[in-house]
């Protein structure tokens, strides 16, 4: 019989920022040209969407809605929900100047 060990995932640290849907300039800022603000006659696929994040993984747009977070790894971009980002994350100290 083989003996399991238990595995877990190191600690990664990243940027994010969340968006309130009053913070465009941040996102555009943090995200550059993968940050794209929704008009709202734009939004007949999800009308609660009100951005949009070209994410690195998929190479596809996915809609931002108030409350999600844009995660930076790196040079690579995910959107992911408040409850996703709570359950991945933790607040960790800001590096050093």
């Amino acid at each position: 019989m083989t003996d399991t060990t238990r595995f877990r995932p190191r600690a990664v640290e990243v940027d994010a920022i969340q968006w309130t849907g009053t913070n465009a300039a941040e996102l555009a800022e943090f995200a550059g040209s993968r940050f794209a603000k929704t008009d709202p006659e734009d939004r007949t696929d999800d009308p609660d969407s009100t951005a949009a994040l070209l994410e690195t993984e998929h190479d596809a747009w996915f809609d931002l809605h108030v409350g999600d977070w844009v995660v930076r790894r790196c040079s690579a971009f995910e959107v992911l929900g408040e409850e996703e980002f709570a359950d991945r994350y933790e607040p960790a100290p800001l590096p050093a100047a």
